[in-house]
């Protein structure tokens, strides 16, 4: 920026000074004329002082101002101009670009939080002590549901009690919450902490989804107890269906022997009935890791129909399938995917339906979409619109050996749900807004 030429400060400064001397002595000395002539000079010099300053200030101001709005591409000119003026413009860019560094840094440093907070695989969200949103991740946004969140307030298109349950985790080590989104139920762990920044504290909250964790280690201690089951009946059983069979083959024909015969065929057919009962459970341990293929999902889907014809035509079940594109697939072991299926269309089939239900439907559909770390998910829908369970039944179904069924086993959803699980995926249940009983098959693609 280019100012014309004017004195040094210091050298009016100094001008003005030795003026005022001269005119104060010349006055004493009754040297008036003198005096008149270095009282003009003292006012002509502090009206060029006054000017200077003023100047100093002016650019002092603007570039206040630049940096108030943003605008850090000022800059004062160093060339021309007396040794004061240029080292006065000098220095007012110095401190621009001292701020304009400071500015760089602390963008750069939330720019990398951004970063770091969106790697993270745990809901964050930073709250000012009004309530306003300081910062969230995606991961956050996607657990709520929501698009965006600026206030604490705004967590009650969630629910009515979620403003509440966040605003007292600050007096809680811990909260686990159950968020019931358009798309799924989710269990998470709520957590607090807290922070001061220029005499203000801010608050830091934590969503983590946990309930895939307590799903799986729920799963691995109903193995972990099946096997032990499974080790000690077979010891037990065993050996009496053995002695039985051969103190069978070697009876006598008489009366007590006849007694006796009948209470051995008794004992073996109830240890057979039990080793039976035992090799069903077994299916739940000697699930093999899967051999995963690329599967044409429009093409297996209505391999496994096909197969189930009869039985759904049997129940006078009427499929409706959403159209699929047949370039679609999904990374699965075909046979464990095969058996999961046969399952589910299976117990749709054998639903209890309404008397008054005009028509009894099996529907299908699929759905992509991103998870809440950004990972690519098929979603597989598997739904009936038979009598609503019962929120007992509901709570329990995949419960291993839990069954409202007359002779069922209780572990088809069970061994479902944990075949999925090996493939990295889940297996959910959920009631949608149109009344249908809806299993979700959840794989990574």
């Amino acid at each position: 920026m280019g100012r014309r030429k004017t004195g040094s400060f210091g050298l009016h400064l100094l001008f003005t000074i030795v003026m005022a001397v001269v005119g104060t002595w010349s006055a004493a000395a009754g040297h008036y004329a003198i005096t008149v002539f270095a009282a003009g000079l003292v006012i002509f010099s502090a009206l060029r002082l006054r000017l200077l300053y003023r100047r100093h200030l002016q650019d002092l101001s603007l570039l206040l101002n630049a940096i108030e709005n943003g605008d850090y591409s000022v800059r004062f000119s160093e060339m021309g101009g007396n040794v004061s003026h240029r080292t006065f413009n000098r220095t007012l860019n110095r401190i621009k670009e001292i701020l304009s560094r400071s500015r760089d840094e602390a963008i750069a440093g939330e720019q990398f939080l951004v970063h770091v907070l969106e790697q993270i695989p745990v809901g964050i969200m930073m709250v000012a002590p009004e309530g306003y949103v300081y910062s969230t991740n995606t991961v956050l946004l996607r657990l709520l549901g929501l698009p965006v969140i600026t206030h604490l307030d705004q967590l009650r298109r969630v629910s009515p009690d979620m403003p509440r349950l966040f605003r007292s985790a600050a007096t809680d080590s811990g909260i686990h919450i159950k968020l019931t989104t358009e798309r799924e139920e989710q269990e998470v762990s709520l957590r607090f902490s807290s922070f001061r920044i220029r005499g203000k504290i801010y608050h830091i909250y934590t969503l983590s989804n946990i309930g895939k964790e307590l799903d799986a280690r729920e799963t691995e201690s109903w193995i972990r107890l099946i096997r032990v089951m499974t080790h000690e009946i077979m010891n037990s059983i065993a050996p009496i269906t053995s002695i039985c069979d051969t103190l069978l083959d070697n009876l006598q024909s008489s009366a007590d022997e006849e007694m006796l015969s009948t209470g051995l065929d008794t004992i073996r057919s109830t240890g057979v009935g039990l080793l039976s009962f035992v090799q069903d459970y077994r299916k739940f341990t000697a699930v093999p890791p899967p051999e995963k293929e690329d599967i044409a999902l429009h093409a297996f889907l209505s391999g496994i129909l096909r197969l189930q014809e009869e039985l759904l035509s049997s129940n006078d079940i009427k499929v409706d399938i959403e159209e699929i594109p047949v370039e679609l697939t999904v990374p699965a072991d075909r046979r464990q995917l095969t058996s999961v299926l046969i399952n589910l269309v299976k117990n749709a089939a054998e639903a209890e339906y309404p008397a008054d239900t005009e028509k009894r439907l099996l529907r299908i559909r699929v759905e992509e979409r991103l998870d809440s770390l950004d990972e690519h998910r098929l979603l597989l829908h598997v739904e009936n619109n038979g009598t609503p369970i019962p929120q007992e039944v509901f709570d329990n179904m995949f419960v291993p050996f839990y069954t409202t069924k007359t002779g069922g086993s209780g572990i088809g959803l069970s061994l479902s749900r944990y075949i999925i699980r090996l493939h990295g995926g889940n297996l959910l249940a959920r009631r949608t807004a149109d009344g249908f009983t809806s299993f979700v098959i959840e794989l990574p693609l």
